[in-house]
């Protein structure tokens, strides 16, 4: 019995046909299926990019900006003012809580409220100002000027000049920037100089983090410590935002303080008595210009603790040795038979 193929079915021609279709339906379909696919390949993988980059951004914008309505801020004033005459007050150190309100509209212009309470549990609030941040630009308005406040955007070795309504204006230089992590996010930290720019050679430090400020001034940068005769040392003790502590300072252990100082100073001859270096890094020597032998010499911290101590005759000069103290301000009080003097000095 004879068994015929399936082509054989058909004619030498029709075959010959049917096989050239064939070869041609599959060249068109592999062709077309090896060009989709780079297509759909190069299509996700920008898409995926794009998606992420975008991502990526929105995040960066969220954590640096400065004006975000979860921030909080606790800012502490330590009024470093001698108390000399029973009217005099004391010096104290008190906290303020910031955080960012609703919108303002000042002479054309979109500002954020910024708000303040200086209550424990920050229930009452009162207004302080207002802010607003062009790109890496953060501007105040105080209700009568505006000025610069941040700039962001500085490289290393620029400066900008700072307007204030104080009876001076201080110049503020980028010396270097580190990047760092905070949250899981990338923020950089600037290191400036800053000072009047009527007096370029009184000089004081001052740190930002970005999106958060600066941390050795406050979030109004308000220290002028050593630079105008000002009593008011600012620094920045907790930064949360959305309920999250993401800043607190290492040379305070809690978030807000309201601490005042009475400690009675009555200052006869203040001059008497010289204090060297000042700031010190840690070694001071305390010389005494008279003859009088000092009966007992304190050293106390902001919150008014006496952190160290010397009593019995002591003779000139005195040292004493601050290494092993954060960094801060802190007053000496040097009694003898016939006076209680009390001097100023920085540690480093």
């Amino acid at each position: 019995m004879l068994k015929w193929s399936y082509y054989e079915c058909y004619k030498p021609s029709e075959l010959h046909r049917r096989d050239t279709r064939k070869k041609q339906r599959t060249r068109i379909f592999t062709g077309i299926t090896i060009e989709t696919m780079r297509s759909i390949l190069f299509a996700t993988f920008f898409l995926l990019a794009q998606f992420c980059w975008g991502q990526q951004s929105n995040v960066s914008a969220i954590e640096s900006s400065l004006l975000d309505k979860s921030n909080l801020w606790s800012v502490l004033d330590n009024n470093q003012t001698i108390h000399i005459n029973p009217s005099d007050p004391y010096p104290y150190s008190r906290s303020t809580w910031h955080q960012i309100g609703n919108d303002s509209i000042i002479k054309g212009i979109t500002y954020k409220r910024l708000m303040k309470s200086t209550d424990t549990s920050h229930q009452y609030w009162t207004l302080s100002g207002f802010l607003r941040q062009t790109n890496s630009s953060v501007y105040f308005f105080d209700g009568n000027k505006e000025f610069l406040l941040y700039d962001f955007g500085l490289v290393v070795g620029s400066t900008f000049e700072t307007d204030t309504n104080s009876n001076f204006n201080y110049i503020s230089r980028l010396d270097s920037v580190k990047n760092t992590k905070i949250n899981n996010a990338d923020r950089k930290i600037y290191y400036l100089t800053k000072y009047p720019s009527s007096a370029i050679g009184m000089k004081v430090s001052e740190t930002w983090i970005e999106g958060i400020g600066s941390i050795t001034d406050g979030l109004l940068r308000q220290t002028t410590l050593g630079l105008t005769g000002n009593s008011h040392d600012y620094s920045l003790l907790c930064f949360h935002r959305n309920g999250e502590l993401l800043y607190k300072s290492e040379t305070y252990i809690n978030c807000y303080y309201d601490i005042v100082n009475e400690i009675q100073e009555f200052v006869s001859s203040p001059n008497d008595f010289q204090i060297l270096p000042n700031p010190s890094s840690g070694p001071i020597t305390i010389t005494n210009k008279t003859n009088d032998n000092a009966l007992k010499v304190e050293i106390i911290n902001s919150a008014g603790i006496v952190v160290k101590k010397l009593d019995s005759n002591l003779c000139s000069p005195i040292q004493f040795d601050l290494s092993d103290q954060k960094s801060g301000v802190y007053f000496i009080r040097i009694e003898n038979k016939n006076e209680i003097v009390t001097k100023k000095i920085i540690k480093k």
